[in-house]
């Protein structure tokens, strides 16, 4: 299982997205498959995730994010605060729709456009665009270098494929993907991109609220960085280490995902301990409470970046930071997730700075009964810079 739609799955009864329904995709996603029909789709979904598809999609996303900056930079003329969970939930919603399908919503200007809108709670409506776009694309010579045109590739075969085929133990018969399987990876990619993204980008734009020398520094790490256009390179934007530092240590005290879920594929015992894991059995890591653990990160309710610069990151024991899980069943689009926070955040501190106001809850008050790990409302006041 994989982090925030494992839970999707396990409790679609609960969940309003999969409520009244069981449609047939839900269980031919990663979060859901075992054994060998998890490797073969793993396999092939996995190099749409690699470095160099990031870079293709890269000018989709700096796309979406400049239009976002403008609807942003209107918004703040008039008003001086905004709700950091909805301003981010319409960005990274234009990000999916735009690297994912090559649609563009303009939710940023438009909540109740019907993309936005199905996409907080209708897998059926996707499911069936997806089978759409998919006809029109088998028949196009077009190419739009998004999810669907990527995972496509895959499906047909490239030299990465040998590298997961290795790893995994992948026979070369068994490199196919079905449509329905297809369409799958893509509505997790459309939920969890959408949701997490969002929640870690609000927190982390609240914590430098409440921190402006963090905020300060990270400012002038952008500006540096930054080329006589304004614009920053795909290769200088992840070697940014204050940038990462700050994302980091947000995944890490304000973790999205509170707890994943294994199920143990056969016996294991568990070092001296006395305890074996049987096959079969589920096991429950709880995220939040390691990410909390001053056994790991001294002073863990403080938000301090610098535990994640490159000279301190030898500190961090493994397996203790696990915003996107760990292991051969870890989140796939992690890649895709920091570059998206990593390039809206670089944009927007750059042209604003954010500041507590006095709607900003200290500390904010979090959801009580949620798969997530969310606030009710993220209020923070935000200015143009200089």
């Amino acid at each position: 299982m994989e982090t925030f739609m494992e839970y999707l799955v396990e409790t679609h009864h609960q969940m309003s997205i999969f409520k009244s329904t069981k449609h047939p995709i839900v269980g031919k996603m990663l979060t859901g498959l075992q054994g060998e029909d998890w490797k073969r789709v793993r396999s092939i979904a996995s190099p749409v995730f690699t470095s160099g598809k990031m870079r293709k999609m890269y000018p989709k996303v700096k796309n979406s994010v400049e239009g976002f900056m403008n609807t942003l930079n209107e918004y703040v003329k008039e008003k001086h605060e905004i709700n950091a969970k909805d301003m981010y939930g319409c960005l990274t919603m234009d990000v999916i729709a735009n690297c994912a399908f090559a649609t563009k919503t303009n939710a940023f200007k438009d909540p109740n456009n019907a993309f936005v809108v199905n996409g907080r709670n209708s897998v059926h409506f996707f499911s069936s665009i997806l089978r759409q776009i998919l006809k029109v694309r088998e028949k196009s010579e077009t190419k739009s270098n998004d999810l669907i045109d990527l995972m496509m590739k895959a499906k047909a075969g490239e030299e990465e494929l040998e590298i997961e085929k290795k790893i995994l133990n992948i026979k070369a018969s068994n490199k196919f993907i079905t449509e329905d399987e297809m369409i799958a990876q893509a509505f997790i990619v459309l939920i969890a991109g959408y949701e997490t993204t969002a929640t870690a980008l609000s927190f982390c734009s609240y914590e430098l609220a409440l921190n402006p020398d963090v905020q300060q520094k990270l400012y002038e790490e952008v500006i540096s960085s930054m080329d006589t256009n304004g614009e920053i390179d795909y290769e200088v934007l992840t070697k940014l280490p204050f940038l990462d530092a700050v994302i980091a240590e947000t995944l890490r005290l304000h973790s999205p995902i509170i707890k994943i879920g294994r199920i143990a594929a056969e016996d294991y015992r568990l070092g001296n301990t006395g305890i074996t894991v049987f096959e079969g059995q589920a096991v429950e890591i709880p995220i939040y409470a390691i990410h909390h653990s001053e056994d790991y990160y001294p002073n863990p309710e403080m938000f301090i970046p610098d535990r994640f610069l490159p000279e301190n990151r030898h500190k961090i024991i493994p397996y203790t930071y696990l915003p996107f899980s760990s292991g051969p069943r870890n989140c796939i689009g992690m890649r895709f997730a920091l570059m998206e926070a990593k390039l809206g955040l670089a944009h927007i501190i750059r042209r604003f700075q954010f500041t507590r106001s006095p709607q900003t809850d200290v500390p904010l008050i979090l959801r009580k009964v949620s798969l997530l790990n969310s606030a009710k409302s993220v209020i923070i006041g935000i200015k143009i810079r200089d």
